[in-house]
Formats: structure tokens, C-alpha cells, sequence
């Protein structure tokens, strides 16, 4: 029987009560199980590590640290909204996030994060893991679910809040698994998506380029996996647009609530790239991908130290990669 209300109020008692982990019917889903396949060998080397940060840069992942540092920017600067009830973490990896979610919910407002993964060993071990470490007797707050963010085993209007970080870009379509999403969301439920995503402009050829990429021998071998071609379409990438990204959410029915885009923290390069590109002088300079409307506004911010996102849209954050934001309701 799928999850419902009264389910999760008795899973999030205490820890007594829960199961390893709760399975949601990932053999039911129809989903590419190849590059799935492949983390598994890679994670299972990776739990080889003692620690937390060493398991997550073995993962490729940031440090905890890092995720909590991102959680704080944007909850300083209003951008994730209050979270509280019952939620889902999509694609959790080990479940740094949640922990992160949960580390700072200081009025107790969340009972609980069902943390989705599809990737067997995190479910068996990285997850619990992660939440004894950082959690301490609120471990139990977080239970790891093996299942696929396509096809969840849980009732419609189920979930108050659902997030993902650096998951759904691992989706073949978006619209499936964000519909599914907004299934088992209740009304007024957000949807927090911390996800890569390229302006519009850019060369569709440029993507093909990046997912084309062949990863080293070296890396291979380090991540247990034979020595043969395998790049980053083979595992499992894609590269999205933001107008991809939002043409799912608004076909699934969400309502936009915010759209920030995250970079680290800007240099002169970005400054100088922005103007190259607003003189149009990129395909002399060889810049294949645009900077974003705002960079400049963003730098001179940053360089006066006025933390604000009233006259940009692009914020400083810790996380080394760019990142774009969404926050989605469902009414």
C-alpha cells in the first residue's frame, strides 16, 4: 500500500519503529538502470572512507559544511521558505541536505524527510550514516527510501515540502519525475530545486560537447569501474536550460515563487567575461557559454559587501559550482 498521512506519523516516532530503510517500489519502475549500476560500484569504494567529508569528495559531492553554509545564504536571504511537516528529498545521495535542513529547523517545525534514493548503498548505509553523525538523537527524522523520483509509492497530496539538490538533472525527461512531485504534494507545498542549469543562449552543440566529455583512466580505476570509454552521458548526465527547467515545473502545475542563480564567488574573470559578452565579443574571445544578466551588479555588491538581492538576482554561495534556484508552489 502507498504511504499516506497516518504512515508517516508513526515512521517519525522514533527510530524504534523505523526500518533500515523503507522500500518505495523501485522494481516497478521502468527506469535506465545502467549508469545506476555504475554508482553502485563507485559509492560501495567510496564507503571505503571513514568520514563524512571524505565519503562526500569521493562522491564528488561538497562537504557538509558547504551544503549547510549554501542552506544558510539562502535562508538568510529569504529565498527557502519556511519548511515544516512531513517532506521529501529527492535523489538525497547520502543525505546531506536533509541533514542540513534539519540541523537548522530550530523551531522543531519538521517531523520528518523521506531521503529517495535510487542508488542501493546509500540507502542500505550512506544515509543512516550521515544522520547519526550529524543528527545525533534526531537521526530518526531522516529515513532513507529506495525508490526512483519517477514513480513514488506514496498517496497524492501526501507531502508538505519536497527539495532536490544536483539530482534531477540526472532525469532523462524532467516533466515525469516533477509531476510525480506534484502528485504527492499537498496544496500550498513548495518545491525547492537547487540544480546546474545554462542560460537559454546557450549552444545546444556546447552541451552536447560537455556530456560527450570521457572521464580519465585515473578516475576509473579510483572509482572501481573497468577501463573503457565512459563519459558523463554515459553517466547518467543531461544539461538543462532554464527555460527546460521551467517549462516542467509550469507543465506539472507549479507557480514560480523564485528563481535565483548561485555562482561562487565572482573575480575579476566574471566581471571582464560579462563585458566581453555584452559587447559581443565572445566568439572572438572563444567564450562558448554567456555569463549571466547581473554578474556585474553581483560583483560591485559583493566588492561593497552588501549581501542583498535587491538589484541582482545572482547570489554569492559557497557551493563550487553554479547553480540556478527554483522555489515552486503548488496551490
Amino acid at each position: 500500500m502507498p504511504i499516506n498521512t497516518n504512515d508517516l506519523e508513526v515512521l517519525f516516532k522514533s527510530d524504534s519503529i523505523q526500518p533500515n530503510y523503507f522500500d518505495l517500489g523501485i522494481n516497478n519502475d521502468k527506469f535506465e538502470r545502467a549508469p545506476i549500476s555504475k554508482r553502485e560500484i563507485s559509492t560501495l569504494k567510496s564507503f571505503q572512507e571513514k568520514k563524512i567529508s571524505e565519503i562526500a569528495g569521493a562522491e564528488g559531492s561538497p562537504s557538509f559544511e558547504i551544503i549547510r553554509d549554501l542552506v544558510n545564504v539562502l535562508k538568510r536571504l529569504n529565498i527557502l521558505p519556511e519548511l515544516s511537516g512531513f517532506g521529501v528529498e529527492l535523489g538525497s545521495g547520502i543525505g546531506l541536505l536533509s541533514a542540513a535542513i534539519i540541523e537548522q529547523d530550530l523551531s522543531l517545525r519538521i517531523k520528518g524527510i523521506l531521503a529517495i534514493e535510487a542508488v542501493l548503498p546509500f540507502v542500505d548505509f550512506g544515509i543512516k550514516f550521515t544522520a547519526r553523525e550529524i543528527l545525533k538523537n534526531n537521526h530518526y527524522k531522516i529515513l532513507p527510501c529506495y525508490g526512483s523520483f519517477n514513480s513514488l509509492d506514496i498517496c497524492k497530496e501526501t507531502i508538505d515540502f519536497i527539495f532536490q539538490i544536483e539530482a534531477l538533472h540526472h532525469a532523462d525527461y524532467l516533466v515525469p519525475p516533477i509531476s510525480e512531485a506534484f502528485r504527492i504534494l499537498k496544496k500550498g507545498g513548495y518545491f525547492v530545486s537547487i540544480d546546474r542549469s545554462w542560460p537559454n543562449e546557450t549552444n545546444r552543440i556546447v552541451l552536447e560537447q560537455l556530456l560527450n566529455h570521457e572521464y580519465p583512466l585515473e578516475w576509473l580505476h579510483k572509482k572501481g569501474l573497468p577501463p573503457e570509454k565512459f563519459t558523463r552521458r554515459d553517466n547518467g548526465e543531461h544539461e538543462y536550460v532554464d527555460s527546460e527547467w521551467i517549462f516542467a515545473f509550469e507543465k506539472s502545475g507549479f507557480t514560480m515563487i523564485n528563481m535565483v542563480h548561485a555562482h561562487p564567488e565572482l573575480t575579476i574573470y566574471s566581471f571582464m567575461k560579462r563585458i566581453i559578452c555584452l559587447l559581443r565579443l565572445n566568439k572572438i574571445f572563444r567564450i562558448k557559454i554567456k555569463s549571466r544578466t547581473g554578474i556585474i551588479r553581483s560583483f560591485l555588491l559583493h566588492k561593497l559587501n552588501l549581501k542583498t538581492l535587491k538589484f541582482s538576482s545572482i547570489v554569492i554561495s559557497p557551493h563550487p559550482r553554479p547553480l540556478t534556484i527554483f522555489v515552486w508552489q503548488k496551490n
